[in-house]
């Protein structure tokens, strides 16, 4: 663990295939457990001021994506299973997705055929010690997270070879995922037109729109 109060582990997304012990000393991997039982087990530390969770994890096709137990082997909560197609290979992310020093959690939620893939976000709360389901963030898709500038983005490809896209940015003030800039290019009859939105107050406002060319993003813009 860090030694200024921050999880020294780096982001990591594992595919329940065996069961996953996540401790100061790094990810380790130890018997798989009888396909009538969970996928998988992981042992997760938050935060160096958070006792252990224990997760069993289980795969696709289940009502439950994972239950939570203490220290005390208490169950905490369960976690549903929000996954489109339940022959998803189940898979979890750990990161700091809000960047308040707490590991967060992402199970997958669906693949696309364009590229798009999501995962349904965990948001670890402090002050009640469970994960919170958080809906903005599981409407995304490619979801990454820049700690350095504390920023999410997202990327939907919509088609055209990825011309046509959503491009989002996310930051945290508290903790708390806020959309603050939505770039998107997409058609108006023949025309690819790129529309700009920023936060202002509690709204996005639109401040550009401009059609580009089909080769976009090479080519050059004209006002609209």
């Amino acid at each position: 663990m860090g030694s200024r109060g921050r999880p020294s582990v780096r982001p990591l997304r594992v595919v329940v295939a065996a069961m996953i012990l996540l401790a100061a000393s790094g990810p380790s991997v130890a018997q798989k457990e009888e396909a009538s039982g969970p996928a998988a087990t992981i042992q997760l530390v938050v935060h160096p001021g958070v006792p252990p969770f224990t997760l069993k994890l289980f795969a696709g096709g289940d009502e439950v994506a994972a239950v939570v137990f203490d220290g005390q082997a208490r169950e905490v909560q369960e976690i549903e299973n929000d996954a489109s197609e339940p022959s998803l290979d189940p898979s979890l992310r750990i990161e700091d997705l809000n960047f308040d020093g707490y590991l967060d959690l992402g199970f997958l939620r669906f693949v696309g055929a364009t590229g798009n893939v999501g995962d349904t976000i965990w948001l670890f709360s402090p002050a009640t010690g469970r994960f919170v389901k958080n809906n903005l963030l599981s409407e995304t898709s490619r979801l990454t997270a820049d700690s350095a500038r504390k920023e999410l983005t997202s990327r939907w490809n919509a088609g055209h070879a990825g011309a046509l896209y959503t491009l989002e940015t996310f930051r945290c003030p508290g903790g708390k995922p806020t959309l603050v800039r939505r770039e998107r290019v997409d058609t108006d009859g023949d025309e690819h037109v790129r529309t700009i939105e920023v936060l202002r107050g509690n709204a996005l406002v639109r401040i550009e729109r401009k059609v580009v060319d089909r080769s976009y993003p090479s080519a050059p813009v004209r006002s609209r």
